[in-house]
This record gives structure tokens, sequence and C-alpha cells, in this order.
């Protein structure tokens, strides 16, 4: 429907763009403003190259993972019903945004009971995979998703892994330093949920491009890794700049060289 109503407004093709990176920039700078972030242009660093890097190949999941990010954000300052309007915001774009009502609260459950980050995605991993049929269970009594659904495969790759874990070399140095960090806790706890929904795509086709409501999570973890480290020393905070600047620029060109062009085109026709 939101998607729909953009098109309606819009009187030309460029203003629809312009419609669609208004509202996806401009959630995700509300985003990083709840959170209070420091070192913003790392957050946009990160936003630039990690999350509209697919902006054309999707844009109306783009908008809703910008909706689901500014509702992060206010799930953490506790204001679950603002969360509750922004997921549904972002379900306006693209229906997959709705399970986030059900997934967030659930995963951050688990995690304040399971405070090692490896051992909580593992436990999500298993339960992703484990919960595979009742998914195409209610996928067929809903009729949602019907086509991917019917094309089943198990198509096992963690080259995932490779350009998933590097941005958190840092913190896996010495994960102690960070213990007392609960805001960076609260978002690593959120980006490492990219790893099960990896695990679920591999079964289930697209399945894993739920993990697209998490990459976000990098535009705040980041700065906040930066900070901690410039508070041990300048040197050590200056590397980890250089660290980080450098990654999200080899991960576009990298990303950009293994789409080759592939479906980064942005939709014009109405596409549900």
């Amino acid at each position: 429907i939101g998607w729909r109503l953009l098109n309606l407004i819009a009187p030309t093709y460029r203003m629809l763009l312009f419609l669609a990176a208004v509202i996806f920039f401009g959630a995700s700078y509300l985003a990083i403003k709840k959170f209070e972030t420091p070192h913003i242009w790392m957050s946009w660093i990160a936003i630039l190259s990690v999350c509209a890097g697919f902006f054309y190949n999707g844009t109306r999941q783009a908008i809703a993972s910008a909706f689901i990010f500014l509702g992060i954000a206010y799930f953490y300052k506790k204001k679950y019903i603002r969360f509750a309007i922004c997921v549904l915001l972002g379900t306006l774009f693209h229906k997959t945004a709705i399970i986030m009502l059900l997934l967030l609260p659930l995963y951050w459950f688990i995690m304040k009971r399971v405070k090692k980050l490896v051992l909580s995605t593992a436990i999500m991993s298993a339960i992703a995979l484990l919960s595979v049929p009742i998914i195409i269970l209610v996928s067929e009594k809903l009729g949602f998703f019907s086509t991917y659904i019917q094309d089943l495969q198990f198509n096992f790759s963690i080259l995932f892994l490779f350009y998933t874990l590097p941005p958190l070399f840092l913190y896996a140095w010495k994960p102690s330093e960070f213990k007392d960090n609960k805001k960076l806790h609260f978002c690593l706890v959120l980006y490492f949920f990219v790893i099960p929904m990896q695990f679920l795509g591999m079964i289930i086709p697209y399945a894993d491009r739920i993990m697209l409501y998490f990459r976000p999570m990098l535009a705040i973890a980041v700065p906040l890794m930066i900070s901690h480290y410039e508070g041990l020393s300048k040197a050590k905070g200056k590397n980890a700049k250089v660290f980080y600047v450098f990654w999200f620029i080899f991960y576009h060109v990298i990303m950009g060289l293994l789409l080759n062009e592939n479906g980064i085109y942005p939709y014009i026709n109405f596409n549900f």
C-alpha cells in the first residue's frame, strides 16, 4: 500500500525515487539521533555502504528497513507503542516487516537470559532451522510466499560470514572490555541475528532477506566501538576509524562487483 501511494503521489519517476530516498534517509537519521550516537559521520558511512547499497535492488524493503531501524530505537528506549507503529509503517512497504512484532521481543527475551553472543546466536540459528516445517505450514495455510515455499532447496554456504563477521573483529579482540556497554550489547545482539536468517535462507529462498532489518545496527555499534577505543587512547581510536572506513569501502566495492549490476535498477511499476 505504501509503495502504491508513493507511485500515485509522485508525478514523475525521478520524484518517486526522491520521495523514497527522503523516507529511507529521514527514518535512518531519526533512528541514529534517538540512539544518541557518537561519530555520526561513521553512522552514515555504514548506512551508505551496507544498507543503501541494496536500495535500488529492493526499494520497498529498504524503506521498510528504515522504519524498522527507527522502531528498534524506540524499542531500546522502551517506547513499545511507537515501536509497533514503526513496524506497521514498514509493513505498508514490505509485508515481511510485520514479523518484527514477534521476532524482536522473542529474540531479546532469549538474549536477556543468554548473555554470551556466540551461544545465543547458535540457539537462534537452531530455532530458525527447526522452525522451517512450521513456517511452511503457516505459509501454506495463509497463502503467504507460496512461490518461495514451493521452491525449497538446501544450499549450504557460509560465504556470508566473510562479510558479516569482519565488522566485529575489534569487538571480538577483547569482548570483556565492552561488557558494561549496554547500548553496544543491544546493537550487537540484533546484528548477530543476520546469521540465523542466513541459515534459514539456505532452505527457504529469500528468507534470509529478513536480515536486512538488522544490518542497520552496525550504524550504531561501530561508532560506539570507536568511541570506546578513543577512551583508551587517541592512537587506538584513530586505528579503529581507519579500520572501519577501509572495511565499509571494501564491502561496498566487493558487493558491487558481486552484483555486477544484476537487479540494481529500482522498481518502476507496482510490485507487491
